[in-house]
Parts: structure tokens; sequence; C-alpha cells
């Protein structure tokens, strides 16, 4: 899990050492997996034999929209326009986790799905608390900490415990 959680690009996003276009190469990627996301989850619903399954797919998807508004909105900050965020292709990386998602949801059964999906929901979820409570995270002059509020925000516990099933309120790293 450390490796998921815990490596260079976030010490440098916590003391504010990170450079800037790493950061905005990483926000582009994040808008572009966003959208993926979206997609599993909407997968999710169809292949849940349960209704309140199908709602709870439904309210990450509603979930991933406010997000996305949100990223554009602080993307649009550091001069990342939507139009110009289109532009770039997925990372290799970010082509092969989102496909391998979408084909394990494909060809197996929900519960596969949801194991695929939570490395990701889980990780920001205990990245963005652990960076927030850590009393080194530069807060003063932190171009990211906005960032990292915005992932340790309950609005985004929440949507970690509704991925993983929880009832809101018992999420915490």
């Amino acid at each position: 899990m450390e490796k998921h959680t815990e490596h260079v690009f976030l010490e440098r996003l916590a003391d504010g050492t990170l450079p800037i276009q790493a950061f905005k190469y990483y926000l582009i990627q994040e808008y572009l997996y966003l959208i993926q996301f979206a997609r599993a989850n909407m997968l999710a619903g169809y292949k849940t034999k349960n209704f309140e399954d199908i709602v709870r797919s439904a309210e990450i998807v509603l979930h991933i929209k406010r997000k996305m508004s949100l990223h554009l909105a602080y993307c649009a900050e550091l001069g990342l326009p939507k139009e110009d965020i289109l532009k770039v292709e997925e990372s290799q990386a970010c082509t092969a986790y989102t496909r391998f998602v979408l084909d394990t949801g494909s060809s197996d059964d929900w519960l596969a799905l949801q194991v695929a999906l939570a490395p990701c929901l889980i990780g920001y979820g205990i990245i963005a608390q652990r960076l927030f409570a850590d009393p080194k995270t530069l807060r003063k002059g932190n171009r990211y900490w906005k960032w990292i509020e915005n992932y340790a925000a309950a609005d985004y516990s929440g949507a970690v415990e509704l991925g993983i099933g929880r009832a809101p309120g018992k999420y915490r790293h």
C-alpha cells in the first residue's frame, strides 16, 4: 500500500516543491481518468444484482460530476482550460489502468469490478487524510494545499464511504 500512497511525488506535493508542470500534467491525467472512472461506476450499476447498489453507483457518478467541476475550476486557476485538457491523450499508465478496470467489469462480476476500482478510490482518501493531518505538510504558501484540502474534505470522504459500502461518517484513515 505504501508504494501507492507514499512516494516522492506526494512528498513534494505536501512540501510545495513539486514542479508546477508535473502537477499540471497530473491534473490533466486525473481529469481523463475521472471520465473512465465514471464509466466504470456506471458499469458497476449495470452489473449489480440489487437496486441499492444501482443507486450507489449513480450517486458515485454524480459525485464524480461534482468533483470534475471542482477539478476544472482548479485547473483554470492554474491556466489549464478544459479545451487544452481535452487535447491531451491519456498517458499509457492511465489507459492501462482504466482499461484494466473496464475490462474486468465487462468480463467479470460486480465484485471483481469493485476490487479493481478500490485502489484509486481508497488510495486517494488515504493519501489526502494523511497529508492533511501531517504537521510537515506546508499549508501557507503551498500552491497544492487546495488539492489536499479537496480530497480530505467531507465530500470526498463521503464518496469513499459510499464506494466501499459503509455508512457515511465511518471512514477515517
